[in-house]
């Protein structure tokens, strides 16, 4: 017997989290840092969790299009989830077969154009710590502020705030050590890599990376990811997940990653209904 409770704004992130850690466990996707990462940017919005007993079996969350998780050993509950959002966009990625089942009856196909790729890779014989250019050196993000405006300048994004930045490493399974910097002779933040570990499964994850646009080209993207799948693998992971766009308008991203050894192991689609009945996804705010 399952049960369900909704939520309007904040969400009971520790309960979500912990069927993602076993869940990503097993499909490498959604780990417990992208649950983190999501909510220190202000989503907030039409959520709902199911339990059985005091275990998370599903997750949904609904902003312009559904994100959500079901527990493998429950497959039938892909069917309820989707009663529940209503929604005409879904994201699901193909190793989370229970979801992508259900939507495949459902009429839904995968939209043409971008997707993801999942990625992982192994955290023995890693490369050796390459070196940087003069001026540059990698050390653990101390400053909030500088953290913030190296994101907004790297995505072209205004979403990360400072306030978002310091709520952000108040989230499990967030570690400083593994929040690392490049920073230039000017004491600018110029490229970033977070990495987070669920100590359960032993699993890291990389989320996000960036690099300010005048700093590109310059290895330093690659240099600071190597230095966090070094510091992951430190702190005892023996894994490690990242999330690339797969289609060819963005190349860059799973270039490198592939360059650090890491290989594709899963697809990441927005499926969307097709025909008449098409219609917007209900209720949520991105």
């Amino acid at each position: 017997m399952f049960t369900l409770r909704e939520y309007e704004g904040p969400v009971e992130l520790a309960a979500m989290q912990s069927l993602a850690s076993r869940v990503a466990a097993v499909a490498g996707f959604r780990h417990p840092g992208d649950l983190a990462w999501a909510a220190a940017l202000g989503q907030e919005c039409r959520t709902a969790v199911w339990r059985a007993g005091t275990r998370t079996v599903a997750w949904a969350w609904l902003t312009d299009e559904l994100a959500a998780q079901v527990d493998p050993e429950h497959p039938p509950l892909a069917e309820e989830v989707l009663d529940w959002a209503d929604a005409a966009r879904v994201e699901a990625c193909s190793a989370e077969k229970p979801l992508v089942d259900a939507l495949r009856r459902r009429g839904f196909e995968p939209e043409p154009g971008a997707f993801m790729v999942a990625m992982n890779r192994p955290l023995r014989g890693l490369p050796t710590l390459a070196g940087l250019p003069a001026g540059y050196h990698i050390r653990p993000s101390a400053d909030p502020v500088r953290r913030a405006a190296a994101h907004r300048a790297a995505f072209g994004s205004a979403r990360m705030s400072t306030e978002r930045q310091v709520a952000l490493t108040r989230r499990a399974p967030y570690r400083d050590d593994l929040d690392l910097v490049v920073e230039n002779a000017a004491g600018e933040y110029v490229a970033y890599c977070l990495g987070w570990y669920d100590e359960a499964t032993r699993l890291g994850e990389i989320e996000p990376l960036g690099v300010r646009p005048e700093h590109r080209r310059r290895g330093l993207g690659a240099a600071v990811s190597l230095a966090v799948l070094h510091a992951l693998a430190a702190a005892g992971a023996t894994r490690c997940l990242v999330y690339a766009r797969g289609d060819q308008a963005h190349p860059a991203p799973k270039a490198l990653y592939e360059s650090l050894g890491f290989a594709r192991h899963a697809l990441v689609h927005t499926y969307v209904l097709r025909g008449a009945d098409a219609r917007i996804a209900g209720g949520g705010a991105g």
